[in-house]
């Protein structure tokens, strides 16, 4: 049972980490190569592993809710714990993120919006971990049966995230790149549907 939940727990994450890198390079696009690194390879290959950092730390950070609810799912199940542990481990390690924000950028309502986005996101990595398959797409389909599930699922995910996003919008004001945040918003459209088409056709 256990070696079973670690699979789909891979899968999940293989997934999931695999999303978050295609929005990040969508979202994130190289810049055209100028004569300059042409000329000289080595300023190509810093600004190549400037990018290629710049994109992992954006998706580490796409996914850092939906990493935190799979992480609790995955302990419920293996070692017993109440969902309240679970959430009580999140606020702890979210609370180290406020605590360690010297920029002032994190805030209590972003980080009780996110509290909210990790207990959804517990119950549905719940379900995909206590349905029949291996693979992503058997786990979600077993999980919700039905297209429209799944889209039920994705339109409730989408508002608590926008929950999040719309706390840091006010906590950055002028600040805030609204077109980054538009970019990003047209990228997980299109993974959406592209992860509809490929779970149900």
């Amino acid at each position: 049972m256990s070696a079973d939940l670690d699979t789909k727990y891979q899968s999940i994450l293989s997934h999931e980490e695999a999303r978050a890198r295609r929005i990040s390079y969508a979202v994130n696009k190289s810049k055209p190569i100028s004569v300059w690194e042409v000329m000289v390879p080595f300023i190509f290959i810093t600004s190549y592993l400037k990018m290629k950092e710049l994109r992992e730390i954006f998706a580490k950070n796409l996914i850092f809710t939906r990493k935190l609810g799979l992480d609790g799912a995955l302990e419920m199940r293996k070692s017993g714990k109440t969902r309240e542990h679970v959430m009580a481990s999140v606020a702890e390690k979210t609370e180290k993120l406020l605590t360690d924000d010297t920029l002032g950028i994190y805030s209590d309502s972003i980080r009780q919006a996110q509290h909210d986005e990790v207990a959804f996101l517990l119950d549905h990595y719940g379900k995909l971990l206590d349905a029949e398959g291996i693979d992503y797409v058997s786990l979600v389909k077993n999980a919700y049966k039905s297209k429209d599930a799944v889209v039920r699922f994705q339109q409730r995910l989408k508002e608590s995230k926008e929950k999040v996003n719309e706390e840091a919008l006010q906590r950055l004001g002028d600040q805030a790149d609204t077109t980054l945040l538009d970019r990003i918003e047209a990228a997980l459209e299109r993974e959406r549907t592209a992860e509809l088409n490929q779970i149900f056709g």
